[in-house]
């Protein structure tokens, strides 16, 4: 349950930042921006973060950062009742966010690891992730309507307020438990992981797939954009929003289906050149009929569940593909480089999408992605890089569900949605310590 008000309080209060933001400067660079000031934290904070944990504890670093947040919030809150809730405030919060998130990263799953008995991993994990994805939905759909009847600042408040229950939990954990710290000497470097991957060619390929894939979730960039030319109010972000997610939750009853039933490679090429497709037919259908034609929006919105799906789909297959094939010892410098790409693949790709379109237009900002999508999936299929994708059908176990959704969040381990792209890290099941 606390998963359920963290979650849901942050997302309604990220939404709002993103809606208030665009209404401030009708940009969708300054809305690029948010990713950007959470995500840089987090990649240059990894080495601090350990270092943070080993001086304090787990759980301490994680009740006076999680503490850091709910200030941040109730600040947010005091400037929205004060009349001066602005861009200056809102980003600076975020950045605030990208700081507490990258110093405390190490630590929630080192509490897990005690907390959870290993005979009970799979019913906590499953439970875990219900928790999160209703909190995500909840806080996504329910923040317009907090946001209309109650005002900015009470948003914030319930941010805030959300915070408490996961500080609690961890204080009264904390009081029965030996310190928790890091343990840096098994963790790979970022050099060691790239020059494995550029040495394995199958990885190596589909590691430039999983980066296309990142940067094609930037186009979630321009939805405050549609939502304006459809309606003022925030619901409509919302609910634009809430799609994307819906896309998100279709993949781990895919992946269950599609089993021993089709290659993954075939998978993966469907599910590129859909994007590509999709993506291309929101261009024309905003090109054509306007941002503020009721049929280009009705088409976006219904588009954009499978669009999502598709990226996310694609995502899960390469990099579980690519866990499955790198041995043991290369494995924690591999999955370090997945860790750091969509925290800055995300973030470029948010700013050169929104530069699309604040220069050109929205749905030159589509039809780009569209080309690049499909002119790359051509590419693929002429080079021997699309051979060495083939061994996605030798994968025995299907791919493992999203670990992580929108912008890197690592709190618990399994990150949850945000306003910007939906992001993967398909992770393995985490072991103890002991093992």
């Amino acid at each position: 349950m606390s998963n359920v008000f963290c979650f849901g309080g942050e997302q309604t209060a990220l939404l709002i930042a993103a809606f208030l933001i665009f209404r401030e400067t009708h940009s969708a660079i300054f809305v690029g921006l948010i990713i950007v000031a959470y995500n840089v934290p987090q990649v240059l904070l990894a080495g601090a973060a350990n270092a943070l944990s080993a001086r304090w504890g787990a759980v301490r670093a994680c009740c006076i950062l999680h503490g850091a947040e709910m200030v941040s919030a109730l600040v947010v809150a005091g400037a929205a009742f004060a009349h001066h809730l602005s861009v200056p405030v809102l980003l600076p919060w975020v950045t605030v966010l990208g700081i507490s998130e990258g110093l405390n990263s190490p630590n929630p799953p080192l509490i897990r690891l005690e907390m959870v008995p290993p005979d009970y991993w799979l019913e906590y994990n499953g439970s875990r992730t219900q928790s999160i994805v209703i909190g995500t939905i909840g806080g996504i759909l329910l923040s317009g309507v907090i946001y209309g009847l109650l005002g900015p600042g009470w948003v914030f408040v319930i941010n805030a307020v959300g915070l408490v229950p996961m500080i609690v939990l961890y204080w009264m954990f904390g009081r029965t438990t030996p310190e928790l710290t890091v343990v840096t000497d098994e963790v790979g470097t970022l050099r060691e992981g790239w020059h494995y991957l550029r040495s394995e060619p199958g990885s190596w390929a589909a590691l430039r797939l999983v980066i296309l894939a990142f940067f094609l979730s930037g186009y979630v960039v321009l939805l405050p954009t549609i939502a304006s030319g459809i309606g003022s109010r925030p619901e409509i972000l919302s609910i634009l929003e809430a799609g994307t997610v819906v896309g998100g939750l279709l993949v781990a009853i895919c992946v269950k289906y599609l089993h021993r039933r089709v290659g993954w490679s075939r998978v993966r090429m469907f599910c590129s050149v859909s994007a590509g497709l999709l993506l291309g037919l929101i261009a024309m259908a905003e090109s054509f009929f306007g941002t503020r034609s009721a049929l280009a929006s009705v088409l976006m919105a219904v588009a954009i569940i499978p669009v999502g799906f598709a990226i996310l789909m694609n995502s899960t297959v390469l990099i579980s593909g690519m866990q499955l094939v790198t041995p043991l010892p290369r494995r924690a410098a591999t999955y370090a480089i997945l860790e750091v790409t969509p925290l800055v693949v995300v973030a470029l790709s948010q700013e050169f999408v929104g530069f699309l379109a604040d220069v050109f237009s929205v749905p030159a900002a589509f039809g780009i992605l569209a080309l690049i999508t499909l002119g790359v999936e051509l590419l693929v299929s002429h080079r021997p890089m699309g051979h060495h994708l083939q061994a996605l059908d030798g994968m025995d176990g299907p791919p493992a569900a999203p670990h992580r959704m929108r912008h890197g969040k690592s709190r618990d381990g399994v990150g949850h949605h945000r306003y910007w792209p939906a992001v993967l890290a398909v992770a393995e099941p985490p072991t103890r310590p002991s093992d």
